[in-house]
């Protein structure tokens, strides 16, 4: 089976992170995250 993998170079432009800055939504129109992060993973996974 591993010899149907492949490995290829990142493609150009590959964002290694990616982060979300929530201050515009929150300031400007109030809004909050329903859940923490911690909870949220724990409901993903759960």
């Amino acid at each position: 089976m591993k010899s149907l993998i492949t490995h290829i170079a990142n493609r150009p432009g590959h964002d290694y992170r990616y982060a979300i800055d929530n201050a515009k939504i929150s300031t400007q129109l109030g809004w909050k995250p329903a859940y923490t992060f911690k909870a949220g993973i724990i409901q993903t996974v759960c």
